[in-house]
């Protein structure tokens, strides 16, 4: 059963980490875009050192960015695994995953790819103000995954209810 209470979707299930597989679950998907927010507005700035590089330039920028976004794709891969193997109809099971894995593409790795830079740009130059601001949206993208995640738990709930 999926807990899909405005507490759990508010605070993204963190009071159901229990363990290293717990953690690794909740911060792998968005491995990539701390990587990123942290470049943008902690490496970069102090240390000129370009961790991960949005436009790599050279093999070991490319080698680096690769194994940033190969550790998020494993989250996301992971998570809607996890989903799929706490449901007993395999039909539902695999939707489940597949709607979990298609979410976090979306939110956790497409959208904040394509616009978390702009994003930092249009606020003040202030790193600290920058990096609040893009934990911030970090937050929202994961509500928005466990929001639409569980918006389509529960119809799938109520089609198996129905049928009941």
């Amino acid at each position: 059963m999926t807990k899909c209470g405005l507490f759990d979707i508010l605070s993204l299930h963190v009071t159901d980490i229990e363990s290293t597989t717990d953690f690794l679950l909740f911060v792998t998907p968005f491995f990539n875009e701390f990587a990123n927010l942290f470049t943008l507005t902690i490496f970069m700035p102090l240390y000129k050192l370009n961790l991960y590089a949005h436009h790599p330039h050279s093999m070991m920028e490319v080698f680096v960015k690769s194994l940033i976004d190969m550790i998020a794709l494993t989250g996301i891969a992971a998570n809607a695994s996890f989903v799929a193997s706490h449901e007993p109809d395999p039909k539902i099971a695999f939707e489940l995953g597949v709607v979990k894995a298609f979410l976090y593409l979306f939110f956790a790795f497409m959208i904040p790819n394509l616009f978390m830079s702009d994003f930092l740009n249009m606020l003040p130059k202030d790193n600290m103000t920058r990096l609040v601001a893009g934990i911030a949206l970090v937050y929202l993208l994961d509500v928005s995954v466990h929001t639409c995640y569980c918006a389509y738990y529960k119809s799938i709930e109520h089609k198996k209810e129905k049928a009941e």
